[in-house]
């Protein structure tokens, strides 16, 4: 219970309370000025009671907390210490009853008082680790170190109490624990798993129940008798080992904590006895070693402590002559006088054990080795024979027998002053401390966070409403102003919205009504609930004061002048009067198609203040209508034609009762998505409006049903008229309604065509999905029939229900129309009657003319497909076209079902007629185009490329023999010509022509064309009619020559012409020569009184290359002027007459042949 109340007594504990106290205070007398929503929650006594009370017990729970989870590590420490793992079940002592002696143990560490450790006795003292070589002397050093043991006077020694340790021994203070570890743990050289297991068991004990700081320090107990007997290599392995314990510690408990090296049994070395025999019980305490210094921690502890070595050796000497002069036994004086010497001897060894045991390597975490130490537990061992030899022989003295008596040196001060008191050195688990420390600082900072936030958020509280304050203050003040600024007289809606938009958008007034409020308006203080209310009447009484008289002048003034709108402005006229039923829909239309028109005002910002005008006016008055003004505007709106303007607001009707329109992919179905579109785009979006569909029909013109009735009672409320006019209206509603629903209906169905039918896959499916069961064209020209047929419009309810057709009651149906006029004596549309005539069965049931364009659909897509089908397509597209003239039987009797059809389905067959025929065409056109190329091309190439007369400088000519053999009748040319094309082909008119019913038409076959057409040019030049020898004649007569010519002579192969100034006669000549012999040339000779010049060519086209040397213009159509020139310039000229218009003397016309 001391415990208990200790730690509820503490100096933090008391500090606790004071705060605990100041903030009850505040609680107490600041709370209640606090106001949060506009209420005061902080006025009851019983608030404030309770919320310090609940400081009060959340402080106390928070510190009976901390003592139970003490008490809680206290328990299972206490707990795994006597249900200690690492005990094998070899050991002599019973577990009951060390468990027994444990309990009793903690139970008078209990009751002792230590106020150092409030009452913890076990987990709150520091613990020291004794690790060492068995025999070390460990657990003899401790039971003669002359500290507290409370339990000695009940137990006599360790909890374990056993000769030997053989797991470990806990040893209980009042100062520290101490855990005396076997000397097994530390070599782990006889049962070697067992030893590492039990080792490993114990850390893990530490580790767990002793998170924060397992230990505070370990100390190394070494004897000095192994010191000095063990050879180097003995001596070697035990430091090693002792350094593997030291880093499996570090490495386990994650913690770096002080080490002692205390050599013990320090009595067996010669002359200890001796030496301190005049020492008292104080002086038996002290320390005897060297502690190294902190700073000093990263330095050499070898180097260091053979400096310290060397100084206790030196004050050992020093004092040798004190010990001298008090001992009379000359064997004593000869023991104590060789001590310091023995001290001295075991430097070495010292400095061998640091450096292997405690030096770290560059890879290793370095050890913090606090001292080196020397003891004595007893002196009733013997004396080390070797060093006892050598110091006999040394003195010449024999040996003495060995009388000792037992007593402790040099532990109780080294425990108490050095090793206790340095156990805050130890370091603590550093990822345990991480997260406490992380906690902790999160905790505080949010303390701190939370109390300036809550701070701040009241500071900025009241100074926000403060500044919310004074804005409303200034914002009346400028209403005021705007108000007073309007003059009576202005009647504009313009100028006042200025002073509406401030009044509506007060701070926290009507604008802000369903906002959430400024963030801080829970915080207390909050002033904005009064601003708001404040704020809305102010915003009402401007609606009533300034809005309501000039939005009635407006009215009024456009009543008084006709326009378009008048009926508009008559019904809110009779709204604001509330004479009329308020309609938001109409109410917003009108504001945005009057008012945003009239003046430029923007009517949705006026429509704000109209709307809430409207809601208060029944709560306060309805204004005085001007009777005379609104009897007037309803004469002159009378007037005119009724139809269109209830028409139009069927249509609204139509839209506020969301009648559901007709979607074209539900009257087609998917199947008819994939075929049909609008526009190039899918039908998904394409609508017929509600008002024109079977629904609204059937909705808006049955006698006595809701939604008509509705407008037109409206209606007759606005105007003022009887119901006889309604009657008469109804009627011409209904007549105009139909021819509207007949040309919506009609423009849909025009608007619709066939998707893209250019792939012949794609008109096959197009046309099966088209004649296939259930076909969309069929689905859609029921539909059609159904919505656009008078007769099954208007049919009696109970028909209607019998059809299944979906209504919400058949109240809305009620009785028809027939009652008051004729409605099956009107006609449909003549287009819409047809397709009526589609779909009307006969008397098996079937649609006929349906039926029948199925069919020739049908012989369309098998057409189709057997050009699909075929081995070569494009032969067979060939083949089609030019055996029908490009058209087949099968399109033949579908043009013919075509032209007794009615749009839009004789525009969607003739769709699918006319790509079956550009397909036909095309293909066939390609199958062409590909003779050519691979018949005709590759001859044009070898023969004509790049050789003359068709390329003007080219070295290689044209043999004759390949002119008959591509140009001749028959030739490669005229083959070509006459399988493929000659049918087709108008030759009538230069440039040749395709026939219109050809379908051969495109660029590449043009091209094809036009080379054909020069070739044929070339066959009447050279071969004329069937010839195939080619064969040119013509004459040449001399016709200008220069005086300073005397002769010219012109040779071809055999034939020659002569001309000196004389007649002028001609010669003809023929072309090739007869004489085939000889090697063909052309010469011609000019001379003159100086020289004689001459222009020769040889070979078989020679002729043409001495006539490209000179210059041919032409006379007409057979007749060319030929011009020559000397070297000189000198001009002569010839009269070329060729025996036919067709000729070869155009260069050109080689020109224009091309090899493609």
């Amino acid at each position: 219970m001391k415990m208990f109340f200790g730690t509820f007594l503490s100096v933090g504990s008391l500090l606790s309370l004071v705060a605990l106290g100041l903030i009850s205070l505040m609680i107490w007398f600041v709370l209640p000025a606090l106001t949060m929503g506009g209420a005061e929650p902080f006025q009851s006594m019983w608030a404030r009671a309770s919320m310090i009370a609940s400081l009060f017990v959340m402080s106390f729970a928070y510190k009976l907390r901390g003592w139970i989870a003490d008490r809680n590590r206290n328990q299972k420490l206490e707990k795994a210490v006597v249900e200690d793992p690492s005990r094998p079940e070899s050991e002599s002592t019973d577990p009951t009853e060390f468990k027994t002696k444990f309990e009793e143990a903690i139970h008078v560490l209990k009751k002792l008082k230590n106020p150092a450790t409030k009452g913890h006795y076990l987990y709150n003292l520091p613990w020291y680790m004794l690790i060492g070589p068995p025999g070390a002397g460990k657990t003899t050093a401790l039971i003669n170190s002359g500290l507290h043991f409370p339990l000695m006077d009940r137990f006599g020694a360790s909890v374990r109490g056993t000769a030997g340790t053989k797991s470990c021994d806990w040893w209980f203070t009042d100062q520290a624990i101490l855990i005396d570890t076997a000397g097994r743990f530390t070599t782990q050289d006889n049962q070697v798993d067992r030893d590492k297991k039990d080792w490993n068991t114990f850390l893990s004990l530490l580790v767990k129940y002793r998170k924060r700081r397992p230990i505070n320090g370990i100390i190394v107990a070494y004897s000095v008798g192994d010191l000095v007997s063990k050879d180097e290599a003995d001596l070697i392995a035990d430091a090693k080992m002792i350094k593997r314990r030291v880093y499996e510690l570090y490495d386990t408990l994650k913690i770096k904590f002080p080490v002692y090296l205390v050599l013990t049994k320090l009595d067996l070395l010669p002359g200890f006895d001796e030496y301190f025999a005049t020492l008292d019980t104080e002086g038996r305490e002290q320390v005897f070693g060297t502690t190294f210094k902190l700073t000093e921690q990263d330095v050499d502890p070898v180097s260091g402590y053979l400096i310290e070595h060397r100084l206790l050796v030196e004050r050992l000497q020093v004092k040798v002559l004190d010990v001298l002069k008090q001992e009379s036994d000359q064997s004593k004086r000869d023991a104590a006088y060789i001590f310091p010497r023995m001290m001295a001897s075991l430097q070495d060894r010292i400095a061998l054990l640091i450096d292997s045991s405690f030096t770290a390597t560059r890879f290793e975490q370095p050890i913090m080795l606090r001292g080196a130490y020397f003891t004595s537990g007893t002196q009733d061992g013997s004396m080390l024979d070797r060093v006892i030899s050598g110091l006999s022989a040394h003195l010449g003295r024999a040996r003495s027998a060995d009388k000792r008596q037992g007593k402790s040196f040099f532990i109780k001060h080294l425990l108490q002053e050095v090793v206790f008191k340095e156990g805050g050195l130890a370091g603590q688990n550093r990822r345990f401390e991480k997260i406490q420390s992380a906690l902790y600082v999160m905790t505080c900072t949010f303390m701190l966070l939370a109390t300036v936030g809550m701070s701040a958020l009241w500071y900025q509280s009241y100074l926000k409403n403060m500044e919310y304050l004074h804005q409303f203050d200034e914002a009346i003040v400028e209403i005021d102003q705007l108000s007073q600024s309007l003059p009576e007289s202005d009647h504009s809606l313009e100028r006042i919205l200025p002073v509406l938009h401030k009044t509506r958008h007060l701070p926290f007034g009507y604008a802000s009504l369903n906002d959430r409020g400024p963030w801080f308006k829970g915080a207390g203080l909050n002033q904005t609930g009064k601003m708001q209310n404040e704020a809305i009447a102010l915003y009402e009484r401007s609606l009533l004061n300034i809005l309501l008289p000039r939005f009635m002048f407006f009215i009024e003034n456009r009543l008084l002048h006709a326009s378009e709108t008048t009926y508009d402005d008559l019904t809110m006229y009779q709204i604001l009067g509330g004479t009329v039923e308020k309609d938001d829909d109409f109410i917003r239309r009108y504001l945005r198609l009057v008012v945003s028109k009239d003046g430029q005002i923007l009517g949705d910002s006026l429509g704000l203040h109209i709307f809430h005008l409207l809601s208060i006016l029944p709560n306060h008055y309805a204004p005085t209508l001007n009777q005379e003004l609104l009897e007037h505007a309803q004469r002159r709106v009378l007037q005119q034609p009724a139809a269109s303007r209830l028409l139009d607001q069927v249509q609204h009707e139509a839209k506020r009762l969301q009648l559901r329109p007709y979607h074209l992919l539900d009257l087609v179905g998917t199947q008819g998505a994939m075929i049909f579109s609008v526009q190039g785009k899918g039908i998904q979006d394409t609508l017929i409006d509600s008002h024109f569909t079977h629904q609204a029909a059937q909705l808006f013109f049955a006698e006595q049903t809701d939604p008509l009735a509705r407008i037109i009672a409206k209606d007759a409320q606005v105007l003022g008229y009887d119901s006889i006019l309604e009657e008469r209206y109804r009627a011409d509603v209904f007549r105009q309604y139909l021819q509207q629903y007949q040309e919506a209906w009609l423009q849909t169905l025009q608007s619709i065509e066939l998707t893209d039918t250019s792939d012949s896959q794609a008109k096959i499916r197009t046309i099966e999905t088209l004649t296939q069961a259930g076909s969309p064209l069929t689905q859609l020209l029921s539909v059609v029939r159904k919505n656009t047929e008078f007769s099954a419009l208007f049919v009696s309810p109970a028909t209607l229900v019998e059809q299944g057709l979906d209504f919400n009651s058949l109240d809305e149906l009620a009785l028809l129309s027939q009652a008051n006029f004729d409605v099956l004596s009107l006609e449909a549309m003549p287009v819409l009657l047809h397709l009526h005539q589609l779909v009307h069965p006969n008397e098996a049931g079937q649609f006929e003319r349906l039926s029948q364009l199925y069919v020739q659909l049908n012989e369309l897509s098998v057409f189709l497909k057997g050009l699909q089908g075929s081995i070569n397509l494009e032969r067979a597209a060939w083949m089609q076209a030019s055996q029908h003239q490009g058209m087949s039987d099968v399109v033949t009797r579908l043009e013919n079902e075509m032209s007794r059809l009615p749009e839009p389905i004789s525009g969607w067959v003739a769709q699918l007629i006319n790509s079956a025929k550009a397909q036909t065409g095309a293909q066939a056109r390609s199958y062409i185009q590909n003779q050519w190329s691979s018949n005709v091309v590759p001859a044009c190439r070898d023969m004509i490329e790049d050789r003359y007369p068709f390329s003007a400088h080219a070295s290689r000519e044209m043999t004759l023999r390949d002119l008959t053999t591509y140009f001749a009748s028959g030739g490669i040319v005229d083959r070509y010509f006459q399988e493929f094309l000659a049918p087709y082909v108008d030759r009538s008119r230069t440039p040749w022509r395709w026939q219109k019913i050809t379908g051969f038409e495109s660029m590449e076959v043009n091209r094809v064309l036009r080379q054909i057409e020069l070739s044929h040019r070339i066959q009447n030049m050279f071969f004329g009619p069937g010839g195939q020898t080619p064969s040119l004649s013509f004459e040449l007569v001399p016709r200008d020559v220069d005086p300073s010519i005397l002769k010219v002579t012109l040779v071809v192969d055999n034939e020659e012409l002569s001309y000196s100034h004389g007649p002028k006669l001609g010669r003809r000549f023929t072309w090739p020569s007869a004489n085939l012999s000889t090697q063909s040339f052309a010469r011609l000779v000019i001379e003159t009184h100086e020289n004689a010049e001459s222009l020769t060519e040889r070979g078989e086209w020679s002729l043409f290359r001495l006539l490209d040397k000179g210059q041919i213009t032409s006379l007409d159509s057979e007749r060319y002027l030929l011009e020559f020139k000397t070297r000189k310039g000198v001009p002569l000229s010839f009269e070329l007459i060729a025996g036919s218009v067709y000729n070869p003397f155009d260069a050109n016309l080689f020109k224009s042949i091309r090899c493609h």
